[in-house]
């Protein structure tokens, strides 16, 4: 019971830190134009030196950056979780589908990490100071990629949310009912009211 929870706690964790670390990368982005619609007195000089263009790729830059090195670290921490739960799962002596949809989990984080990360960042990097118009092409395999990366995604927290709550159903089911507990809880005492003392 104990390997189970521990189980529901990790595929918990995997299913939330996936969903902040999303938020996160997309916040970065997202404050770029919010920056630079209302930047503060430092920013405001340096925009007017350098120009709009050049500020917000180089915001761009650094958030990307900062996205990249988040990426690329949580994946990591993926691949610690997905071998847990795969060691957990053997040690349960779980079904073969379960083993199927952690084992789908792991190599997809391992296709990520090992072949769509390292090239979305080198795209990204030498995209991030090119003019909108230039590198059509380029851009469009960035996009693509993407695109895979966030559908692979997707499905690994999918995966990993149905494995939580197939071993939550599972923890209830064998759980007594509540009025099941409290009849063989009750202790019933004879009517001694008939013995005289």
């Amino acid at each position: 019971m104990h390997i189970r929870r521990l189980l529901c706690s990790i595929l918990g964790i995997w299913l939330a830190a996936n969903i902040v670390i999303s938020a996160v990368a997309s916040t970065n982005l997202w404050m770029i134009d919010t920056t630079l619609s209302s930047p503060e007195a430092q920013v405001g000089q340096a925009m007017k030196q350098l120009g709009y263009g050049p500020v917000r790729q180089l915001l761009r830059h650094e958030a990307g950056e900062a996205n990249r090195f988040l990426v690329s670290s949580w994946e990591w921490v993926q691949l610690v979780l997905a071998l847990s739960v795969l060691g957990m799962l053997f040690s349960l002596k779980s079904n073969p589908p379960y083993f199927a949809a952690a084992g789908l989990a792991l190599l997809l984080t391992l296709a990520n990490h090992f072949l769509l990360t390292p090239e979305i960042t080198a795209f990204g990097r030498a995209l991030d100071f090119v003019p909108a118009g230039a590198m059509i092409a380029e851009r469009s395999r960035f996009a693509s990629m993407e695109r895979i990366y966030s559908f692979s995604h997707a499905l690994v927290m999918l995966l990993s949310a149905g494995l939580l709550a197939a071993f939550l159903r599972r923890t209830r089911s064998r759980r007594l009912p509540v009025k099941a507990a409290n009849q063989i809880n009750t202790v019933n005492y004879p009517d001694n009211a008939h013995i005289d003392r």
